[in-house]
Formats: structure tokens, C-alpha cells, sequence
């Protein structure tokens, strides 16, 4: 009793017998977004989770709340994604999107190794944690085509593996495809909803024979994963609130911050909201 917890955005039920297979992800349920009132939702008091024990990882006692919280979304999606590129140390990658999943995986590029690591955005605020963080280049979708751009800075080497950060529309997919090497993987994080559909001509895929893998990758969750990256926050390895650039006091600021990161304003990333 009265140790500080966290637990990621989806819950892996690790009683499943998939997971025996190595399917940790088979049977995801989101605390955060389950209709069943018994299960609490995402503004509940409390919230009922499915083998507690495996999914609830206790916050070192040097790690603050706010960098503990920044780790049970933004984190473990972003280093998931990151993980399925499979690059060697050295690499060269792409992220393309530096919202504060972006940003995270930027980060996390980092630290499996990558050498150069080309971040796609255009907020200046972003921009600049992206840099703190580790990134090499910085590509401005708004200055033109952002392939055309991303080969430029290669001098049109095709990149090692490309994550994608960016919602909104898929487009972002079939650019990415058209940066990464032959063999290499583009990673897929974001969510897209609506009738946005997914389409790549065959320039894009080499009429069907282009050897790229194309990966959509869901946040890993599980109590080892959180605990991991509360290790990186420990020990001055990860810098998670960084992302954090507007802080509320108070439940009646919830929708104001809601609004903010679903309206992606200029000046924000992530805003926390305390419950005091």
C-alpha cells in the first residue's frame, strides 16, 4: 500500500494462452477506453485491471509523476515501433511525425543505436525537444516533398527503416515506403480514423514486388516493458518531460487540455493535468 504506479495505456492479459506462443498482444484491453463501467474509463477514480501484477510497475523513488506518466503511452508506443525497424547500430532512420510519440521515438532511435536520425515536423517547439533528443535533421514538410527532401540529405541513399508518427492521413505511409531501402521496414504507429483509406500505387511498390516490409505496430504493454523504460528515466538515460509544455491544476481544466493536444496547438506537446 501507498506505492506510486503506473500502468501502460493497453493491458496485455497474460492468462491468454496466446501468449504462450509469443503473442503477448493478443488480448489487449485499454483501461483507459472500456465501456464496461466495472472497468472504470479514462476519468474514473478507479480502474479495475485484468492480472494487476503483470501490468502495474512501481515508479522508482527518483523518477517524478510526470516523467512516469509521459512513459505509459507516448513511450511504449514509440519504442515499439522503433523496435520493429530491427536496424543495426549505425543506421539511418526516419521519423517521420515529432508529436510527442515522434518525439519519443527519437529518442528512441538513439538509443538502439541509429547514427542519423531524420525527424519530419514543423512545430517549432517540437522541433526543438526533437533536437534535444538526438536528432540529426530536421525536414519541414511544409518546404516541399519531404522525399524529395530526406534524399537530398542522403544524397539518395534510400534510409534503413522509417517510423511513422504522423496522423491524420495515410498518405504519410506511402512516402514513407518510397524512403526506405529495399529490405528495410516502415513501421506504422499512428491511428487513422474515418474513411481514409490506405492506397499505394505501383510506383510505390515496385508493381508488387517491393521487398519493403510495411509493419503496423500497437503500444507494448505489460508491467517488464514500463519497468525497462522507468530504468532509462532512473538512470539519465530518457528525458520523458520534456514533452510536457503546459501544466493545469484542477479537473475543470480537463477539456481545455483535451482541446489543446487534439488541436495540436503550436506552443504545446503534452499537457498534464493534476487533480488537486
Amino acid at each position: 500500500m501507498g506505492d506510486r504506479v503506473i500502468v501502460g495505456s493497453v493491458v496485455p492479459n497474460w492468462r491468454n494462452p496466446a501468449i504462450q506462443e509469443g503473442n503477448y498482444k493478443f488480448d489487449n484491453i485499454s483501461p483507459y477506453m472500456v465501456a464496461d463501467p466495472a472497468f472504470g474509463g479514462c476519468f474514473a477514480e478507479k480502474c479495475k485491471l485484468c492480472d494487476a501484477d503483470m501490468n502495474i510497475a512501481r515508479i522508482p523513488d527518483n523518477v517524478t509523476l510526470e516523467q512516469a506518466l509521459m512513459l505509459t503511452d507516448m513511450a511504449t508506443t514509440a519504442f515499439e515501433g522503433v523496435d520493429a525497424l530491427d536496424v543495426p547500430y549505425g543506421a539511418t532512420i526516419v521519423v517521420y511525425g515529432i508529436g510527442p510519440v515522434g518525439l519519443m521515438a527519437v529518442r528512441a532511435a538513439v538509443l538502439k543505436g541509429a547514427a542519423r536520425i531524420i525527424a519530419i515536423g514543423s512545430r517549432p517547439v517540437c522541433i526543438e525537444v526533437a533536437k534535444e533528443y538526438g536528432a540529426t535533421d530536421i525536414v519541414n514538410y511544409k518546404d516541399g516533398n519531404v522525399v524529395d527532401q530526406v534524399m537530398a540529405l542522403t544524397g539518395g541513399k534510400l534510409v534503413d527503416g522509417v517510423v511513422v508518427c504522423a496522423g491524420g492521413t495515410t498518405e504519410c505511409i506511402g512516402l514513407a515506403m518510397l524512403m526506405v531501402k529495399y529490405g528495410g521496414t516502415v513501421a506504422n504507429v499512428s491511428a487513422y480514423y474515418g474513411e481514409d483509406t490506405l492506397t499505394l500505387p505501383n510506383y510505390n511498390i515496385n508493381y508488387g514486388m517491393f521487398d519493403k516490409r510495411f509493419q503496423p505496430v500497437c503500444a507494448r504493454g505489460g508491467r517488464l516493458a514500463l519497468e525497462r523504460l522507468l530504468a532509462l528515466v532512473q538512470y539519465g538515460r530518457l528525458a520523458p518531460e520534456k514533452l510536457i509544455t503546459h501544466r493545469f491544476h484542477g479537473m475543470e481544466h480537463l477539456e481545455e487540455a483535451l482541446n489543446m493536444m487534439g488541436g495540436q496547438a503550436r506552443d504545446a506537446i503534452k499537457p498534464v493535468v493534476y487533480f488537486d
